[in-house]
């Protein structure tokens, strides 16, 4: 790099370079407590070196020295040693490296030196000119550091220059030599602050060679203190043991789960994500910060044995043992055990949450007691008290109903249904059921997309995984545990279009593991159910049993055109910047009806979730909020076929009374009243569409067997003729 310097009288150089650069390669020793860090010269000199040779050794101005490297287990040695070699062997100590610089000569004695002192493992690597020479392209980490010596050597001819030209421009300057504003003047200063510049985007990149070199040599010393395992012939189920081993006591992040062996990714790191799927898992939709649980595969295993261990095999030509790659074998033997002692992984949670005692897990990592893996992200969560009083959760229960200002809730049921999903989604994996949540609205636009998502925002800080309805029940179930071996906390159908029914989603939402059949293998996988289940859209119905497991949350804008309204407060915004407060204020509700010894409510049962009605519901109530199962009844009268079947048995009784009758026998009965003739038709058309198919109207009723709906019972009597005969009957309300 050329400089242009004024052609004025200066110093001689050396008094310019009296400070040297701070760029320079082991430029400043180290000062402990209020010790002054000694300069160069007062370094005293060991015989067999003179003056300058050991001043260019330390200062790293020629390359005739070599490093003292320490392992991590020697380093405490340092400050004992650190006099001696200073002062006897004309070393240089770098702290930054925890390194030190000798003059070539001195090597012999520095050995004799450190084994006298019993310190092992310490590296003495050449730095001479012919050693750089002979090692510049390699990419060990001897061969980097040598790099970085040539680039520092070149670094401080520059380093040299610089401080010549801009000593001799600001001596020219206080001489009244030249001015300030003088256009050359103006130049020389422009044309040092540029190379200045350069030199510390330089330094950055010398820095960032010297820090893999770092990184590659803490490598070399992990690498020799592994354990080593020998691969033998015949040895396999040795060899596969001692792998579980390690990823049992290492913290390996493998897990088991459902009979498999999983780890845990992000979205958009998932293995195989950009397959097409044969389970129409394409159709999902998520965040791609969303963390999932995923199957281990070989390939995975064998790199994580391969990092944990030292491989190796006897080479009968070198008569030695030779590392090897762990070998894939071990991990499809592993995987294939389907039994291990490796840690169960239940789900993953980002926040932190209430076990099923009332105790707070709040600490990140894999929690042994619940089996769950905390991963905060980058959120800082404020403490949950420990023994919050009641008043403390009315507090709570305020703060959390001010996000949900705004929303226009038909009625105070509707506002406890959103309450319910938010502190459902943060201890759905502590309670054994929970209910299916739906938002509903008389048209798009009115926030019920937005207020399912703040479940998600709160409990993950993501929105929703969504997943559309399914056509039928088999595209439906493959849907439901594809989300759930993949651990996706918070699941929302969005916006359903028709009647929402689903078999497969009932016995996912009373039964604590869904079990079912993996696509394109004979094998079944049994996995946790521990989601929770939302519902978008407009007039939102629930049809079948699926209305027995649901509650609902209306809006109803009053207005339009509802997109158009605009709320206060940006939640998608607000939600995350406040949402460590949040979660507090939610588990604070949980946390303060638990410590109060979870006084039972007026509320009545509901069956098949109990957990989460004792403590999630009650809860609410317990701090003034309306029952969210109040909203159930309008649910319930919305079910076309409770409407459709409370009314086949009123007629039916009207028509006929308590008498027993065949399917057939009550279609030809049933041509002598208008009113049940209709409601046969409409419930088993035949394919004409103006008649009854009687197959598919026995079907029905058989299962419809002992249903009560209206006051009425429909139960079968007996066989007559090879055929079941029925009977309804009137029944007192609440028997």
């Amino acid at each position: 790099m050329s400089i242009p310097v004024a052609p004025i009288e200066i110093q001689d150089e050396t008094e310019e370079l009296k400070v040297e650069s701070n760029a320079q390669y082991g430029q400043d020793e180290t000062t402990q407590g209020n010790e002054r860090a000694p300069e160069v010269a007062d370094a005293a000199p060991p015989p067999q070196q003179n003056d300058a040779q050991v001043r260019q050794a330390k200062n790293g101005k020629e390359h005739n020295a070599f490093k003292i490297i320490f392992p991590n287990a020697a380093l405490a040695a340092i400050p004992v040693i650190k006099g001696d070699l200073k002062k006897n062997h004309g070393c240089h100590y770098n702290s930054a490296w925890e390194k030190f610089t000798c003059p070539i000569g001195n090597k012999p004695a520095v050995e004799k030196f450190l084994s006298e002192k019993g310190i092992k493992g310490v590296s003495l690597i050449d730095t001479t000119d012919e050693h750089f020479e002979k090692n510049k392209n390699s990419k060990k980490a001897d061969g980097i550091l040598t790099r970085v010596y040539l680039l520092e050597k070149e670094h401080q001819e520059e380093e040299k220059k610089l401080l010549i030209a801009r000593g001799s421009l600001s001596k020219a300057i206080k001489e009244d030599k030249l001015k300030e504003d003088d256009p050359h003047a103006i130049e020389q200063l422009k044309a040092i602050n540029d190379s200045e510049q350069k030199q510390r985007e330089k330094q950055e990149e010398i820095d960032q060679i010297r820090n893999s070199a770092r990184l590659l040599e803490s490598h070399r010393e992990n690498e020799s203190s592994l354990p080593e395992i020998e691969i033998k012939p015949g040895e396999i189920h040795d060899l596969t043991n001692q792998a579980e081993k390690l990823l049992e006591e290492n913290d390996s992040g493998i897990y088991q789960r459902g009979g498999q062996l999983v780890r845990i990714v992000t979205e958009k790191t998932k293995p195989n994500k950009d397959k097409k799927s044969k389970e129409g898992n394409h159709l999902l939709k998520r965040s791609g910060e969303a963390l999932l649980i995923a199957e281990a595969d070989p390939t995975h295993i064998c790199e994580l044995l391969g990092k944990l261990a030292k491989w190796v095999r006897h080479d009968e030509r070198t008569n030695e043992l030779k590392q090897k790659d762990c070998p894939e074998k071990v991990a499809k033997t592993l995987i294939s055990r389907r039994e291990w002692d490796l840690a169960v992984l239940t789900g993953i949670i980002q926040a932190p949450t209430l076990r099923k005692d009332g105790s707070i897990l709040e600490k990140p990592g894999y929690d042994n007691e619940t089996g769950l893996f905390f991963n905060p992200g980058k959120t800082t969560f404020l403490p949950v008290p420990h023994s919050p009083s009641k008043e403390d959760a009315i507090n709570a229960y305020k703060k959390l109903s001010e996000i949900l200002t705004g929303f226009p809730f038909e009625g105070e049921e509707s506002k406890s249904v959103a309450l319910s999903g938010i502190l459902t989604g943060l201890i759905r994996k502590s309670i054994r059921t929970a209910p299916f949540h739906g938002y509903t609205a008389p048209k798009m636009g009115t926030g019920k997309s937005l207020l399912a998502d703040i479940v998600g925002l709160i409990a993950t800080g993501q929105t929703n995984t969504v997943i559309p309805h399914a056509e039928n029940e088999a595209e439906e179930k493959k849907r439901l545990l594809a989300v759930l071996s993949e651990g996706d906390p918070i699941i929302c159908f969005d916006n359903i279009e028709r009647p929402f029914g689903s078999a497969a989603l009932c016995s996912v939402l009373t039964q604590e593991n869904f079990k079912d059949r993996l696509l394109g293998v004979n094998r079944s996988l049994s996995v946790p159910t521990n989601a929770t289940f939302l519902a978008t859209g407009n007039n939102l119905t629930f049809i079948g049993d699926i209305s027995t497991r649901a509650i609902l949350c209306r809006l109803d804008p009053q207005c339009e055109k509802p997109e158009e309204r605009s709320f206060e407060v940006d939640l998608k915004k607000y939600i995350p910047e406040n949402r460590g407060e949040l979660v507090q204020a939610a588990l604070t509700i949980l946390r303060a009806y638990h410590f109060a010894g979870r006084p039972k409510q007026k509320i009545p049962q509901f069956g098949r979730f109990e957990d989460w009605s004792d403590w999630v519901r009650s809860a609410l109530v317990w701090v003034g909020a309306v029952d969210p199962c109040a909203s159930r009844k309008e649910i319930e009268n919305a079910d076309p076929v409770r409407v459709a079947l409370g009314s086949l048995l009123a007629s039916w009784f009207a028509a006929i009374g308590d008498l027993s009758f065949t399917v057939k026998a009550l279609i030809e009965k049933a041509k002598d009243h208008p009113e049940l003739l209709e409601i046969l038709k409409e419930i088993a058309p035949d394919n004409r569409g103006n008649g009854i198919n009687s197959r598919s109207l026995g079907n029905k009723i058989a299962s419809f067997k002992g249903r009560i709906e209206n006051g009425y019972r429909l139960d079968s009597t007996g066989i007559h003729h090879h055929a079941t005969t029925w009977r309804v009957t009137k029944v007192k309300l609440g028997s």
